[in-house]
């Protein structure tokens, strides 16, 4: 019986860790969700433009001594004679620990200057001023979509194998 109730907690523990993992996977995408999905399944074509107008730019700093530097961008555009507002500057990563980085998206995107809007035709909530830079967001997609298969298969094994030691 002991041996049986051994193997139960490791299959438990397999089950835990597989669920922690998946958990952490689908934070991954939720994070990078727009980035992911303009990259990934989003056509170029399916873009229209129209003018838009920035309305914050600035950097700002997380972390202390390891800092990042994020820039914080947002931009109101009109489709159809309504108003839109959003922050999708690119599909890549928004921060660095090199404050140039973020810097050089603020001087590239100053308050109150003029930008072109890049929106989904059939969307106009979802708009991007640089669609084509993307920084590791298909990697990122990769390799959310593979580690949530193994996990799930992973978690699959594991109920498979209580199964069949008559566990429900």
């Amino acid at each position: 019986m002991g041996r049986f109730v051994s193997r139960q907690n490791k299959f438990a523990e397999e089950a835990l860790i597989s669920l922690a993992l998946l958990f952490v996977f689908q934070m991954i995408a939720w994070h990078n969700y727009n980035s992911i999905r303009g990259v990934v399944f989003i056509s170029p074509s399916a873009y229209g433009t129209t003018d838009g107008i920035i309305t914050h730019s600035y950097v700002y700093s997380s972390g202390g001594k390891s800092a990042s530097y994020d820039f914080n961008i947002t931009y109101t555009y009109s489709v159809a004679g309504r108003s839109y507002s959003s922050d999708q500057i690119t599909f890549g990563y928004r921060g660095s620990s090199d404050r140039n980085f973020a810097d050089s998206y603020v001087r590239k995107y100053p308050t109150g200057s003029q930008v072109v809007v890049h929106y989904k035709a059939d969307e106009p909530t979802f708009a991007v001023l640089e669609p084509t830079v993307m920084g590791n967001t298909r990697v990122v997609f990769w390799v959310v979509l593979i580690g949530s298969i193994v996990s799930l298969l992973g978690l699959g094994r594991t109920i498979w194998r209580l199964r069949q030691m008559g566990v429900r």
